[in-house]
């Protein structure tokens, strides 16, 4: 991402907002929704790829499954947190967030405890080159089968907040 742009102004764009509203035009305020909102659909999309990618890798490089599966959880989980909270990050430390959903996200718990296995099999597979298979929380097909719930829980969940995902 280049500068300028608005996610870069600050981590949270929704204290971001707050503050602008205060000496920016209903207007100008309704155009960086939309820009968020925006953002908020492309990182949606880029999470989708990912998991489409995923879904294409034969079952023996299941390194690169749990991989990409993992990249589209984490894509969605931000365009999540990115729609309710405002906030958005760039460093390395953003992927320990990954489980962080809000109160309301279907399955809420579930989920946040199988996407931090999810964390720590990435990591495994990207960086572990002694791990096999077995080591893993759960099967490469299993994976995909929670990051597909997840993504269409999510889409659910953004959709009832109006949002066109």
């Amino acid at each position: 991402m280049k500068s300028p742009h608005i996610l870069l102004l600050n981590k949270n764009v929704a204290e971001l907002k707050r503050e602008l509203a205060r000496v920016l035009s209903k207007k100008s305020i309704r155009a960086l929704e939309a820009e968020v909102a925006l953002n908020v659909v492309q990182l949606f999309t880029l999470g989708e790829q990912h998991l489409e990618f995923a879904r294409t890798i034969p079952a023996a490089h299941w390194r690169q499954v749990v991989s990409r599966s993992y990249y589209g959880a984490y894509g969605v989980s931000k365009a999540v947190r990115l729609a309710v909270n405002g906030h958005y990050a760039q460093d390395v430390r953003d992927h320990e967030r990954v489980s962080d959903l809000p109160d309301d996200f279907p399955d809420k718990n579930t989920y946040a405890n199988q996407l931090r296995l999810l964390r720590d099999d990435r990591n495994l597979c990207d960086y572990d080159h002694t791990a096999v298979e077995a080591d893993l929380a759960r099967t490469a097909g299993d994976t995909l089968r929670l990051v597909t719930d997840f993504v269409l829980h999510a889409r659910s969940y953004l959709r009832a907040r109006k949002l066109r995902i």
